[in-house]
């Protein structure tokens, strides 16, 4: 690397992301991090928040890592990462996770980047040895194997997506200047050609133009890195505050000032007015915006439906900045402006007060933070953050639904007799518990053993944990609710304390395969994955759920060993781990409980 310039800044960037203190090595994954933001600014027209790109994404789209343990290189690839609009695949992720990544995608186009840095020049021979890897599919070598996965998973998509386009771009990176005849040169430019020809059969690319070969050196990496360094502007902006404290001090740390402001006065510092685009304030949050979250339409919702409300309902915004000035008697000028907390909150304001100054008058609360102490800056976040705030576990402790569930657990106890179930009350408030030897279960638990059991979704619960109370709460007003959830949750703690510890990623699917069995038993009827929740409530009135559970005497421990028998059956779908664990996202797919359930009664009959 001749270009000085360019080393000190590849230096500067370990550093900052704790390399090992190898020029080499820093050079590959800095051109991995700078290639990534450029293609991303591409196709979205603007830059992924710089708390996306941690190390550990530039460490799972580095190809060819070599470690004390693992001394095998990836042939023609350093670095791979797959962009569909703001998503970023990376090959670190494992099968099932990137398969899951891809389902979403139904159209538009999926950005596949290829990336061979060399510290040396770039020559003819690099275009062959990557063309070879494509036409011979290096599938035995390890980590070629993961791109050979890709490209059957990537087949899968353009047969279920129709509309979904593939571009595959492969980019040489030299530290190097190169050597501009070279691409002249006949024999480069016919292997150039084979190249892109290789490219195009590789993801059955039907268009010349979806296949691209780029070539960067050191003098377009360093015009590269000061394109996004001026790109990354700091924002400075004299803010008008409704109400405004005086600072206080935090001696030897910093000031601190608390206010009020508009909406409309936040979008100064929110959206840039050039571009029409929102600033990027948000590197040190701990989150970004939340693809697909509920909490921005409800935030959304607050501020159109109870606007004069949302300084109350809101907990507000947290800036840190490196400087904070009063300019007037509700002016502060602040400089440098970083948002800590509060990034669902501000674009949430982004999404309504774009769109409509109606809502420009109603108010958010700030705590503004000035400091010059960059070691306590990840503090501020990460307190900001991480405050013991109301879960919607919590809020159902308010429930009447969930007041007479936690009698019933109390009352069915009182009156059971039997030697199969294990003794246990509801936790409907946080903490019940905490001073008392007495078994529960909690309400995350107890929502996501309703979910898994009557909605037939085990999926669902290994997946998610909120959005399984969402699900849950919808239901606090149906028919047979409350035998319902004693049911499943009494299950649920009998059946997990018997699970070992080897089977317990698939816990959820061994209890809802256990309940449904025992179900048909109870309610003499074959195959409960055909029926929906309205059949299943019919079928509920004619019984007492309670009695049943009173009466039902199994022997739990063996149906956990058949469910788990039966796993071990169909070890093609669920192959262990090394430890001998089955990797969690092997039970993600929607059909997985169908799967375990057939096998079961294929090999137990229904008894």
């Amino acid at each position: 690397m001749n270009n000085p310039r360019l080393k000190g800044v590849v230096n500067l960037f370990g550093e900052k992301y704790q390399l090992a203190d190898n020029l080499p090595n820093r050079f590959q994954v800095f051109a991995n991090y700078l290639l990534l933001k450029k293609i991303y600014f591409e196709i979205n027209e603007e830059y992924p928040y710089e708390s996306l790109l941690d190390i550990d994404l530039l460490n799972s789209i580095d190809f060819d890592i070599v470690t004390e343990d693992h001394k095998e290189n990836s042939m023609a690839v350093d670095g791979c990462f797959i962009i569909h609009e703001k998503s970023i695949i990376h090959l670190g992720m494992d099968e099932d996770e990137i398969q899951q990544n891809l389902s979403s995608v139904k159209s538009g186009i999926l950005h596949v980047i290829l990336i061979q840095s060399k510290s040396g020049k770039i020559d003819t021979n690099d275009l062959s040895t990557l063309s070879d890897c494509l036409n011979t599919n290096f599938s035995e070598q390890k980590n070629w194997a993961k791109f050979s996965t890709l490209r059957i998973q990537c087949e899968s998509l353009l047969q279920s997506a129709p509309k979904v386009k593939i571009i595959f771009r492969t980019i040489y990176v030299t530290g190097n200047e190169n050597d501009k005849n070279l691409f002249l040169n006949s024999t480069f430019i016919v292997r150039e050609d084979a190249l892109k020809l290789a490219m195009k059969k590789y993801f059955w690319i039907k268009e010349d133009l979806n296949c691209k070969v780029d070539y960067f050196d050191e003098i377009d990496l360093y015009e590269e890195y000061e394109k996004q360094t001026d790109n990354a502007k700091v924002i400075n902006e004299t803010l008008l505050f409704e109400v405004i404290t005086d600072e206080i001090i935090s001696p030897g740390y910093g000031k601190i000032r608390f206010g009020a402001i508009s909406l409309g006065e936040m979008m100064k510092i929110l959206l840039n007015p050039d571009t029409s685009k929102p600033n990027e304030l948000y590197g040190y949050n701990v989150r970004d915006v939340i693809k697909g979250s509920s909490i921005n339409p409800k935030i959304e919702s607050s501020i159109k439906t109870n606007k004069d409300m949302f300084l109350l309902l809101n907990n507000g915004i947290t800036i840190v900045v490196d400087k904070q000035e009063r300019r007037t008697d509700k002016g502060i000028y602040l400089e440098n402006i970083r948002i800590v907390n509060g990034c669902q909150t501000s674009h949430a304001i982004l999404n309504v007060c774009t769109t409509s100054p109606e809502y420009n008058d109603a108010k958010v609360s700030i705590k503004i933070i000035e400091t010059d102490k960059d070691d306590i800056l990840g503090k501020i976040t990460y307190s900001s953050n991480n405050q013991n705030t109301v879960s919607k576990a919590n809020l159902f402790a308010i429930e009447p639904s969930i007041f007479e569930l936690e009698k019933s657990y109390k009352d069915f106890f009182l009156g059971y007799s039997g030697q199969s179930l294990k003794h246990l009350n509801l936790e409907r408030r946080q903490g019940q518990y905490n001073n008392s030897d007495a078994p529960f279960i909690d309400m995350l638990a107890q929502a996501k053993s309703f979910i898994a059991l009557w909605n037939k979704t085990p999926h669902f619960a290994v997946m998610y944990a909120e959005q399984n109370l969402d699900q849950y709460k919808t239901q606090l007003e149906e028919k047979n609710f409350i035998e319902k959830s004693l049911f499943s949750g009494i299950l649920w703690y009998n059946v997990i304390k018997r699970v070992p510890n080897v089977y317990n990623n698939a816990r959820f699917h061994i209890f809802s395969c256990i309940g449904i069995i025992l179900l048909e038993r109870i309610l003499s009827i074959d195959n409960i994955l055909e029926l929906d929740t309205n059949d299943i409530n019919v079928l509920i009135d004619c019984i007492n759920m309670q009695e049943v559970l009173i009466k039902l005497d199994i022997n739990i421990s063996l149906e956990v060993d058949k469910v788990c028998k039966t796993i071990d059956l169909l070890e093609e779908n669920f192959p262990k781990l090394s430890s001998r664990k089955i990797h969690y996202r092997k039970f993600y797919p929607q059909d997985t409980l169908k799967i375990i359930y057939l096998k079961h009664k294929e090999t137990y009959g229904t008894n």
